[in-house]
């Protein structure tokens, strides 16, 4: 099943808790905080695995023009 998020353009644009996630090394906090709750349940509900996840991250990361860092 393919889902549709939407999220802040860039990572200056993004809540407050992303920062203080990726400051504090935790990365998977940190983008759950841009999906938000909802999103964060749509995906569980779906059956999302990791590699799910991690295709959000990369599509995200690409879109906000942060690379493949």
């Amino acid at each position: 099943k393919e889902l549709t998020f939407t999220c802040p353009a860039s990572a200056e644009d993004a809540p407050m808790d992303f920062l203080l996630a990726m400051e504090a090394e935790k990365p998977l906090t940190a983008f759950a905080e841009l999906l938000g709750a909802e999103g964060m349940a749509e995906m569980r509900a779906a059956g999302a695995r990791v590699s799910d996840f991690s295709n959000f991250v990369m599509a995200w990361k690409d879109a906000a023009g942060l690379g493949n860092d």
